[in-house]
């Protein structure tokens, strides 16, 4: 991911990490459901990404529908103000729509340098 958040950034087009944090690790790979994995798992594992990718410069990170042991993610303060905030010191974070289906966002793939946009 951050070749990729690098590449965009210097290009003057903003990148977004996604999804914040645990989306892959939910149960039985369900998407937007529940990731049951201790503290120390989902640092050691899901974590490193979004901290390459703040080191990097990306300009925004998605926070996931997800949930991280039942606190849906974009309830849990610990991990959304408490490290990507403050421990952290990232400043814009995109809190995505109320729902998914209404969520029009606009995708940017990098595939061997090519650039290639769908809406």
């Amino acid at each position: 991911m951050s070749k990729l958040v690098t590449y965009v950034e210097r290009n003057k087009v903003a990148a977004c990490a996604k999804h914040y944090v645990g989306d892959g690790g939910t149960v039985r790979g369900k998407d937007e459901d529940n990731a049951v994995i201790d503290a120390a798992g989902l640092f050691r594992i899901h974590m490193p990404a979004y901290i390459d990718a703040i080191s990097k410069g990306v300009s925004t990170i998605m926070i996931s529908y997800s949930s991280w042991n039942g606190i849906k993610m974009h309830a849990n303060h610990d991990l959304v103000t408490g490290f990507l905030k403050n421990t952290l010191q990232f400043k814009v974070i995109d809190s995505q729509f109320e729902s998914p289906l209404t969520d029009l966002a606009l995708c940017i793939s990098f595939i061997n340098d090519n650039c290639l946009l769908s809406l």
